[in-house]
């Protein structure tokens, strides 16, 4: 970002002290600059204005590319520190197309950074083709993890669109790439997300397969927390299949360690709950199931998680 005339300094005081006698270019870069400056102060709306401004002068210039895409970008972040998430999305879109039109390095960073935005926001079939276009420049490159990483985000929004089979498609590409590169527990995530997935298209028996990969691994490492949410799958695919005692100590095995936690994953609960009293049913304990019951009935009034998918 140089001019011919003077160059933006480094420190923030001096930029200030200087930047009614910046030009072109390097008046962008002090804006950009001053932006990332408030940015990391949490001055947010400062920040955007900056961005903005540096923004518009590099459109003027129609030149110094690299310092439109930047600025650009950090509109959008600060579009989301502000909690206008819409907004945000919207100009990290922009942002992108001018990291991939001007070749500006960081291109995938932004992509992936959108693509979390989107999928938190449910916007999950926008998402893929982005994905999609990170997933070519990583296979091209040969950056094996970070395929695996995309094939991840991938595969879990394929399953959150109730796209179950194209979703385990993913994932399992994903497990032998992580099995490619010797981690064990990407692997085991990989194997219950699999599990999930077939637990969900009714297909309980491949389910308990993969389940139970992936519970021999967190139970030797001690991950509590995965291994109450794999108890609680395999319980499902017990429950799939009418064996309501199987599934019943499952499900308690699961609740024991959501009870354990000192902050309690209310959700979670309701859900292991909710599948505890279909299996106590099963067994004929309809006076336990009862008594669950009215628990669920306290935690869905807050919640309002009876529709929720276990």
């Amino acid at each position: 970002m140089e001019s011919d005339g003077l160059i933006c300094p480094e420190k923030e005081e001096e930029i200030w002290e200087v930047i009614d006698q910046l030009e072109g270019a390097e008046k962008g870069r002090a804006y950009f600059e001053l932006s990332n400056f408030a940015y990391a102060r949490g001055q947010f709306h400062r920040s955007l204005s900056l961005a903005e401004m540096a923004r518009d002068l590099f459109i003027e210039l129609q030149q110094c590319f690299e310092g439109l895409a930047h600025s650009q970008s950090s509109m959008a972040y600060s579009y989301f520190a502000l909690k206008d998430v819409d907004r945000a999305i919207d100009e990290m879109k922009i942002a992108v197309k001018y990291f991939e039109e001007y070749a500006v390095s960081g291109e995938l960073d932004r992509r992936r950074c959108l693509i979390n935005w989107l999928q938190e926001q449910g916007r999950f079939e926008e998402s893929f083709e982005y994905i999609e276009e990170n997933l070519k420049h990583v296979i091209y490159e040969d950056q094996v993890f970070d395929a695996c990483l995309e094939y991840n985000k991938y595969a879990f929004g394929l399953a959150q669109v109730h796209k179950e089979e194209k979703a385990i498609e993913y994932y399992k590409i994903a497990r032998e790439k992580f099995k490619e590169l010797k981690d064990v527990e990407r692997v085991a995530d990989a194997d219950f997300s699999i599990g999930r997935c077939y637990n969900r298209s009714n297909n309980p028996l491949d389910a308990e397969v993969h389940l139970s990969r992936a519970l021999q691994v967190y139970e030797a490492a001690n991950l509590f927390d995965d291994i109450a949410r794999t108890r609680a799958q395999l319980g499902r695919s017990a429950l799939l299949q009418n064996r309501f005692e199987e599934a019943l100590g499952h499900f308690e095995a699961s609740r024991k360690i959501i009870l354990g936690e000192d902050d309690i994953d209310y959700r979670a609960l309701f859900l292991v709950q909710k599948n505890m009293i279909k299996a106590m049913r099963g067994v004929g304990w309809d006076i336990e199931a009862s008594v669950i019951e009215r628990r669920n009935a306290v935690i869905n009034e807050v919640l309002e998680l009876d529709t929720a998918d276990a």
